[in-house]
Parts: structure tokens; sequence; C-alpha cells
């Protein structure tokens, strides 16, 4: 892999850097940020600046995420591929991975790239079309099966720094693959602003998994852009699990544009001290006969903040739509707040759609139960969160990675409890 200038998307550049000059950095006059002002934090000049590397210790990251040694690995720093890093073993030769400066003439490539990045409503999504320096390009060919998980890493390192981090993934006819996005930051002291856009493409009776992991630094802000495109008798599935960062944004647009496609959508976050979550979720039904789960869950203590914005949009032409979303939240301290707004679009009138957001504490008798059978307090609210958050956990299908989940999930509510999940 090599990162070089992507000549060949100039006029791209030029017209993203454009779109976000005109519509500027979020604030909170715009709803869909209303709670987020990322006006107040950055200005344009701040992130106009170039991505740079510092140099990234392998020991470092291995330590942190064990289950990648092994395993078959990207590694960016700053959005920057680190090529020495980088461990691809076994994938059939049908699996194409390669940097987008690689792929001025692959055919699926030219059609696919940025055709589903709403730049012009999403301003720091244009940014990143301007400011990318490289991206990484899966191509999952028709009847491929990928029997071991892909992992993405973007290690987020230096103060003050900036990356546009960058994939597009494709799944061919009659494919099947999972692939998992880690963002990491190697030190809490570093401020850093991670703005990445996924593309993933999943064709006619291909099936993805995308795992999207953050645990990014104290001090660390990341907003990130998901776009699924989906075609007949399709499956994805994104679990977006959240547990550090003290500003993140994450914007999913989900677009089912054929029959008998099938969307999951799961996400944890847990939040403490002075950390901001949000989380924003579109899922576009367009044709007939299509099927959408979505669940959110949040556990936010001490003075955090959580927000929820879920939209799900019925087309016209799309009858037999059934679409369900959840979202539901626990308050530990009485300074963690939860803004929740789900939202239904319906212009079919044959469909099944449901759609709900609860914010609560946690149960006083349920509590009682475990106290009373020598469970001290700490440990027994431990206990309860984890029931609260292990269906989402549970959506996870990589051991290695539910496993390091589990261990992290006890580490953010202070537990020495070791979590299971029996399948």
């Amino acid at each position: 892999m090599c990162t070089v200038a992507l000549n060949q998307f100039e006029e791209l550049r030029s017209q993203s850097l454009a779109s976000f000059k005109l519509q500027g950095i979020p604030s909170s006059k715009n709803e869909n940020y209303k709670y987020t002002n990322l006006a107040g934090k950055f200005n344009v000049n701040d992130l106009l600046a170039d991505s740079i590397t510092v140099g990234v210790n392998p020991d470092a990251i291995f330590s942190r995420l064990p289950f990648l040694t092994d395993a078959n690995r990207i590694v960016l720093e700053n959005g920057i591929c680190c090529e020495s890093l980088n461990q691809l073993k076994d994938l059939p030769k049908s699996v194409n991975i390669s940097c987008f400066s690689e792929c001025e003439t692959n055919s699926v490539f030219k059609q696919h790239f940025s055709k589903y990045v709403d730049a012009k409503n999403h301003s720091l999504a244009a940014l990143n079309s301007a400011q990318m320096t490289d991206g990484i390009f899966i191509e999952i060919e028709n009847n491929v099966v990928l029997d071991h998980p892909l992992f993405i890493v973007n290690v987020a390192t230096g103060n003050n720094t900036i990356a546009h981090p960058r994939t597009l993934i494709f799944g061919g006819k009659n494919s099947k693959a999972s692939v998992c996005f880690i963002t990491l930051n190697l030190s809490d002291d570093d401020k850093t602003f991670t703005n990445a856009v996924h593309e993933i493409i999943v064709m006619e009776n291909a099936s993805i998994e995308f795992d999207f992991f953050q645990m990014d630094g104290e001090n660390a802000t990341q907003v990130s852009h998901t776009y699924s495109y989906q075609k007949r008798d399709s499956v994805f599935s994104i679990n977006t699990i959240t547990l550090g960062g003290k500003l993140i944004r994450n914007n999913l647009n989900m677009m089912l544009d054929d029959v008998n496609c099938l969307t999951h959508l799961n996400g944890l976050y847990i939040g403490n001290k002075k950390q901001h979550i949000d989380s924003q979720t579109s899922v576009y039904h367009a044709k007939p006969n299509c099927q959408s789960n979505e669940l959110y869950k949040g556990i936010l203590d001490d003075e955090s903040t959580g927000v929820f914005n879920g939209r799900i949009h019925v087309f016209k032409d799309a009858q037999k739509t059934n679409a369900y979303q959840s979202n539901k939240n626990v308050l530990l301290s009485d300074k963690a707040n939860m803004y929740a707004k789900p939202q239904l679009e319906i212009y079919a009138d044959d469909v099944k759609c449901s759609h709900g957001a609860t914010t609560g504490q946690l149960d006083d008798d349920a509590l009682f139960y475990l106290r009373a059978r020598g469970i001290n307090a700490h440990d027994a609210k431990a206990l309860l969160n984890f029931a609260f958050a292990g269906d989402v956990i549970e959506k996870v299908n990589i051991p290695d990675l539910k496993e390091f989940l589990l261990k992290l999930i006890a580490e953010k509510l202070h537990s020495n409890v070791e979590f299971e999940i029996f399948d």
C-alpha cells in the first residue's frame, strides 16, 4: 500500500471544500446539532490543517489491543496507512485490499466511491472528501466468504492533530464478511480531532457485518459518517460501541434500495466524567418488503451527556416495510443528561413501524435483590448495568473482540466482576 496525492480526485476535493466552507462547522443553530455545538470548539482554519504522522510504536498498539497480534489488520496513523504494521494473511485471492491511490482503473471503485456521501447536508463529510490523504478500499468479489474478520485500526497520535480516515467496503453478490473499525488514542493527554467517512455497499444476497469500536482518549474529538447501500436480499449489520472520547458524534445513514433487504443497527455508549456522545441514525426504506431493527442503549454517569436522534424514513413505494427502533438509557448520576428524539416519516400505507425512547435509573428492587444475596452495592450496580448492555454486546460476532469488550466494560463500570455472555 502507498500514500500519494490523489490527483484523480482533485475535482471532488475542490467541490467538497467549497461545500464545507459554504456550510461551515455545525453549530447548535442546526437542528441536527442542537446539543452538539462543534462551531464553539473549532474554527475553519483548524480543521483545514493537514494530517501528519509522528510515528507509532507497535507494542503500544498490541498491548492495548492484544487480539490484533495474529489477526488480519490494517493500521492507520491519523488516517494514513502504516504499511509496516499491516498483516494480511490467508485471504482469498478474490479479496482485494488497496489504498485509493491504487484504484484509478478499478471499475468497482470508480462506480461507488463517494456516490452515497451526502456532502451537501453534512459539512464535515464534505471536509473529509476535501482533506483526505488516502483511504482503504476493500473489495470482496462475488461468491466469496471471508472466514476471518478484518480489522482496521486508526491510531490518533500527536497533540492538536487532525485526521480524515476514509474507507470504502464493497461486498459483491453472495459474499459474506466481517470488518471491524477501531479508533484509538495512545495518550489521553493528546488533543486530537478525527473526522471519518465509511462507505459500505452490500450487493445482492450479500451479508456484511461492520463493527465500529471507539476507545478514543479523554481529550479526543471524533465525528464519523457511515453510509450503507443495500441491494436485493442483502443483510447489513452495524454494531457501534462507544467507550472513549471527550466528544463523539456518530452519523449513520442506511439506504435499503431494493426488495427484501434486512438491516440491523445496534449501539452501546457508556459515558462518565464530562463525556459527550451523540448518535444520529437515519434509515431510508426505499423499496418494498424490507426490514430494519435498531437498538441503542446508553449508560451515563457523572456529568456525561448522551444524545440520540433516530430517524426512519419510509418512501411511498416501500410497502410491507417492517421497521423497529428502540433507545433506552440509564442515568447513574443526577448531573448526567440524555436527549432522545425518535422520528418516523412514513409515506406508505401498508407498513409496521414502531419506535420508543426511555430514560431512567437502575431498578431499586433488582438492586435490593442482589444486595440481599451478599453482593456489595458497587458490584450489584455493575451487574445490573451489564445486564442492561448485554443484548447489544451479544450482537458482536467476533469472539476475541467480544471478550475484549467485556473486560473494557467492566473497567468502565469500575468493577472487578468478570462479565460473560453465553451464546
